[in-house]
């Protein structure tokens, strides 16, 4: 959504002190005037602002050369005079230009017919109106004016929705504006510039746009320019996902609105009010918000706003389930929308539409209804290159299409089934590369973009459709590329911490290159957004050879960083294809398990040796699964509070509420794939989302004696990492050997004195391998950045501090400072030697709840590194146990015949959990071994 009066101008400096005056008693006359409007029912008459008295106040302002005077004088037409009453005033204004045979007069005449025709809808006419006021001000060698001719220009095609045609006018604008001095100029054309930026998804370039442009506006006291800035913060932050920021910005735009007795302003922000409350559940204040600004639309004779104030309304009718009413509403609001043009609103008009036929859908005819519905809206969508709308309409089309293979047989069935994946990559496609542009705002914006609107549930409508086609592996690279897409998207790259100055060159590099492919693919979709006949085609050829090169140096680059540090190089490139040749690598007597919570069902995906990977279907629905997580979790953070008792007063026993959550997961999450597990030696689990946070090693069943057998009990488990999946095949050599050094941190702040006892107790016991131990001051970043060589094991006995809002910023307490997560991707363990490392701290392996980004903790970070292996924790551990846990881990593992790292870590956790003091799952469950288990 844009504003519709863009032209406003800084008055120039110079001129009489008449003009001044006059200058200043039109604004304060129009600063007045709305609130005058404001108190009567109806806007004042045409015979209330004569011509005669338009002519003079247009001719003040030409014989004076002033834009801001013109400016006012177009305000004050259109707040007075209905849109056809003002094209006629500016027309006989150009008139009498002519006849004068003055040329700024006649060029300001133009330009206020093309805002003129703007209003009405009229773009054609308004597109030349504004080309005649740009040659004229070329001739004239007038900066200020070609810039707001161009001003209106991209005004029009933005509203056209050829978004990408209206940036270089507004771009010329902008510096032109720049050029003179002109900051309100400047500040309106940043402003429009960062909308149509939203509306092509780039949302982090629209937020630095909007928010200069806000600037700017108060710097000047340009009220309406302020009004404007505000409004399109608030759509912004909306599509990222961002609902309690965006409600923020909207309700000041309203209010200023509201001072400024802009009625159309009030309108679009009561729409954009209600839209928010919909994505908060408050259908009743949305309800009212639509209405009211529908009303004010009605009254203003604002059909755009209209138009979309009922597409807003039909939501309120679908959610209530009247399918009918909604239908009904959205053809109304299409038919406005097509009246004045606004391509955005059609495509959520037929997107409306198309998921209403679909629910009512019955038989072939009813899915096709649907079909042609999202076929519409996508054709619209990729006219206008706005990546926001073709995915939302590309995975309806997808949905439809589905729905159409459900209801068909044999070779017609897969015909459509394929249509509907083809639907839903592009989606995805058009999702990730809004994320891409999301690389460098804070992280937290990325996460909630894919919350917002249910991202998500793309990438699994699609896994579920390539598990119906049979295309299992597919399925599973989809799975991991929804877990692990996020990764390269969170992550600063050229900010990574590493001590090879070309390595960090090659980061940086990679990023610019990766910036530049994107604006290359955004000039290429610009010259494709044209019609067939106006598409240069010497220009596409060159584009295409300068993308083709910038892939080419992209790969190049990728190359020599995956040179010097393989795990750095997947900071970079996630290769999430590796997954379906796992089948070739796993251990004999392994058993790799993959779960995805659908919305209403749970996909478990089973890889064994030398066997493709089947799945099994469970019918629990994501919901019931995430509650019982948080109702597990819930119940093992009560016991931190009984931790401070004195030990007669502790109860340690396992709450009824616990002991049921951990039944019934283990129902959903063992017992289906039971007969995978019954030969089994080894488990590795690949979670997603909430699972993350689950301790799958309490998941438990009830014995014959009504007492529970823990999973832990029965197997030894990991989670597997894409790092270390490919060195599955080669059995690895024992962690220590004649020439392994370990190095061992414990508390390093003085605050954790039995971490400090852990420390000297593990030292001891692995004393023939050169224990290195760093307590208290020594424990400081300097000695972790200075490890030896053949540092096999790395044991952290400290806090760890997970930062949810930027994962780059969690990090590791030590002597003299923090070791953040960006500088431990640069410590180069894979050439240390590095085989484990031990993270005996609190809260050091979930990064995140949002699905595909809970991978991003500390944990993760140390397998970047190099490291094989991680031995971390979901919680925060209590000291004595995790001392107890730590000191039999490292006995069983330096054994004369030690067995995998999973079940060292399964025997530590069984001495718990036969302790009466420790047998409760908060203090052995947290435990989890992450990477290579063996």
């Amino acid at each position: 959504m844009k504003k519709e009066t863009p032209a406003r101008a800084r008055k120039e400096q110079e001129g009489t002190t008449g003009v001044k005056v006059r200058t200043a008693i039109l604004c304060l006359t129009l600063l007045v005037l709305p609130l005058v409007r404001a108190s009567g029912p109806q806007s004042a008459s045409p015979a209330e602002f004569s011509f005669a008295e338009f002519q003079e106040l247009f001719l003040e302002a030409t014989q004076a050369h002033d834009w801001e005077q013109v400016i006012l004088v177009v305000r004050k037409a259109f707040a007075l005079l209905e849109a056809p009453e003002a094209v006629e005033y500016c027309r006989r204004a150009l008139t009498v230009a002519q006849q004068q045979e003055d040329r700024w007069a006649e060029a300001a005449a133009w330009w206020m017919l093309g805002d003129a025709y703007l209003r009405t809808a009229d773009y054609e006419k308004g597109l030349d109106s504004s080309q005649q006021a740009l040659e004229i001000a070329r001739e004239l060698d007038d900066p200020r004016g070609e810039g707001w001719a161009a001003h209106i220009i991209g005004d029009i095609y933005e509203r056209r929705g050829q978004y990408r045609a209206a940036i270089p006018p507004l771009e010329l604008s902008l510096q032109r504006g720049r050029e003179t001095g002109g900051r309100m100029q400047e500040g309106d054309a940043l402003g429009d510039l960062g909308d149509i930026y939203r509306s092509l998804g780039d949302f982090e370039k629209s937020l630095e746009f909007q928010r200069v442009a806000l600037r700017l506006a108060r710097e000047v006291s340009d009220r309406h320019g302020e009004e404007w800035a505000l409004a399109n913060l608030g759509r912004t932050y909306l599509q990222i996902g961002q609902y309690q920021e965006a409600l923020r910005w909207y309700e000041l735009s309203k209010e200023l609105a509201q001072e400024l007795g802009d009625h159309a302003g009030v309108a679009r922000a009561l729409g954009d009010i209600g839209d928010i409350y919909v994505r908060l559940g408050r259908e009743e204040d949305a309800e009212r918000a639509y209405d009211q600004g529908r009303q004010l639309a009605r009254e203003n004779a604002d059909p755009h706003e209209e138009g979309r104030a009922l597409t807003s309304l039909a939501q309120i009718q679908a959610r209530r389930q009247q399918a009918d009413a909604a239908i009904a509403t959205l053809l109304q609001a299409g038919g406005l929308s097509r009246q004045v043009g606004d391509a955005e609103n059609l495509v959520f008009v037929h997107i409306g539409l198309g998921h209403l036929y679909l629910q009512q859908a019955g038989d072939r005819a009813g899915f096709e209804q649907a079909r042609r519905a999202f076929e519409t809206a996508t054709k619209i969508a990729r006219q206008t290159d706005a990546l926001p709308l073709l995915w939302i309409a590309r995975d309806g089309e997808a949905r439809a299409l589905e729905a159409l293979g459900d209801n068909a047989t044999g070779a017609a069935q897969r015909r459509y089934w394929q249509r509907a994946r083809r639907a839903y990559e592009e989606s995805i496609e058009a999702i990730e590369t809004m994320r891409f542009r999301l690389r460098t705002a804070p992280s937290e914006f990325e996460a909630t973009f894919l919350a917002a609107e249910d991202k998500y549930e793309v990438y699994e409508r699609l896994i579920r459709l390539l598990v119906k086609l049979g295309e299992t592996e597919h399925a599973l690279t989809y799975l991991q590329r929804a877990r692990y897409a996020a990764l390269t998207e969170r992550l600063r790259l050229a900010d990574t911490s590493t001590p090879e100055p070309i390595l960090a060159e090659l980061l940086q590099g990679y990023e610019d290159l990766g910036r530049q492919r994107e604006a290359i693919r955004a000039l290429r979709s610009e010259e494709l957004a044209k019609p067939e006949q106006d598409r240069p085609s010497r220009t596409l050829e060159n584009l295409s050879v300068v993308l083709a090169q910038t892939e080419a140096e992209l790969h190049q680059t990728w190359a020599a960083i995956e040179q010097i540090d393989p795990n750095l190089a997947a900071l970079v490139r996630i290769s999430p294809a590796r997954w379906v040749r796992l089948q070739d690598i796993i251990p004999p007597g392994t058993v790799v398990l993959q779960y995805l919570p659908l919305k209403a069902q749970l996909l478990i995906f089973v890889q064994l040796q030398n066997h493709p990977p089947t799945f099994v279907a469970v019918d629990v629905s994501r919901a019931e699964l995430e509650a019982l997580v948080v109702q597990v979790r819930e119940e093992l953070s009560a016991i931190e509070a009984q931790l401070e008792l004195p030990y007669a007063s502790k109860d340690f026993s396992v709450a009824p509420r616990l002991r049921g959550a951990l039944v019934r997961l283990h129902g959903y999450l063992i017992d289906p794939i039971e007969a995978q597990l019954k030969n089994a030696r080894n488990v590795a689990i690949l979670p997603y989302g909430t699972l993350y946070y689950l301790p799958f090693a309490a998941l438990a069943r009830p014995s014959a004696s009504g007492q529970l057998t823990y999973l832990v009990q029965e197997l030894p488990l990991a989670y597997l990492h894409e790092l270390t999946a490919d060195g599955l095949g080669a059995l690895p050599p024992p962690i220590f050997q004649s020439s392994s050094v370990m190095a061992a941190f414990g508390n390093p702040d003085n605050s954790l004195p039995s971490a400090e006892e852990e420390v000297r107790e593990i030292a001891e016991l692995l004393a023939r391998w050169h224990p290195q131990v760093y307590l208290g001051p020594q424990a400081s970043r300097r000695a972790v950045l200075e490890l030896p060589n053949e540092t096999s094991v790395v044991h952290f006995a400290t806090h760890g501090v997970l930062d949810q809002a930027d994962v780059n910023e969690s990090y590791l307490v030590l002597a003299d400072g923090r070791l953040r997560q960006r500088e431990i991707y640069g410590l180069g363990l894979r050439q240390r030697g590095t085989r484990l490392v031990v993270l005996s701290a609190c809260q050091t392996f979930p990064g995140s709840d949002q699905p595909g980004v809970e991978v991003l903790g500390l944990a993760d970070a140390f397998i970047k590194s190099g490291a094989s292996t991680v031995l971390a924790t979901l919680w925060p551990v209590e000291s004595k146990s995790t001392a107890n846990l730590m000191v039999h881990f490292y006995q069983v593992l330096a054994g004369g015949h030690p067995p995998s790292k999973a079940e060292a870590l399964r025997q530590a956790q069984l001495a718990l959990l036969s302790n009466p003091h420790y047998q409760h799952p908060y203090f052995w469950a947290p435990f989890v071994l992450y990477g290579d288990w063996r």
